[in-house]
């Protein structure tokens, strides 16, 4: 928990009970698991105020706190998510405490336990629907740069990881283990991300 080294102030870990056994992608309980985030979000105090939420399969860098309230300040009102490049990726989301932003999430959650979809598909579906129908969203959607929230595909990584060496960037300020299966995959990936050079010495 190295969140002080890299900028923060503030640290909030939710938990709640493991509806997927095996924690796999789209595997049983995979989707009510991962939509209960946004019903979570949904509920924080709409004071205006930063957040970054991540999954926690992520390791953060030194400078990560700075850079984010940067990117807030060029485009108020915007929520900021890691790049999956097929989709956003909702394992990182950055934003700001709005009550449209917060409504946003609401209606993520209420349309994906509805309708038994996980976060990510439910935001792309009414995406989706709002493009098809040429109705505009009511917040500004954006995937944040690779090169700085970094991933096993946003750094040249093809399918899912098998174990190869992968190279971190040197503009990498969050890693997120995704196009990663299995908890002891992601581990594996994020023991590699903290020995580091940039990371070693705040173990």
């Amino acid at each position: 928990k190295n969140y002080k080294a890299c900028g923060f102030t503030e640290y909030m870990e939710w938990t709640a009970p493991q509806s997927c056994p095996s924690a796999s992608f789209k595997q049983k309980g995979w989707n009510n698991c991962t939509i209960k985030k946004f019903k979570r979000l949904s509920e924080l105090e709409p004071d205006g105020t930063p957040v970054l939420f991540v999954d926690a399969d992520v390791a953060i860098f030194p400078g990560l706190a700075d850079w984010c309230l940067e990117w807030l300040d060029s485009d108020e009102g915007c929520i900021g998510f890691g790049d999956d490049i097929v989709q956003k990726c909702t394992g990182v989301i950055l934003f700001d405490r709005y009550d449209h932003v917060l409504d946003w999430f609401r209606l993520c959650y209420d349309f994906g336990y509805a309708m038994r979809q996980n976060d990510q598909d439910s935001m792309a579906i009414l995406e989706s629907i709002g493009s098809q129908l040429n109705v505009p969203l009511p917040v500004d959607l954006e995937k944040l740069p690779g090169d700085i929230v970094s991933n096993w595909a946003t750094t040249g990584g093809n399918g899912v990881w098998a174990g190869e060496e992968f190279h971190i960037p040197e503009t990498t300020l969050l890693w997120h283990a995704n196009w990663t299966v299995g908890v002891a995959n992601k581990m594996q990936m994020l023991e590699r991300v903290k020995n580091c050079d940039r990371l070693a010495s705040l173990r």
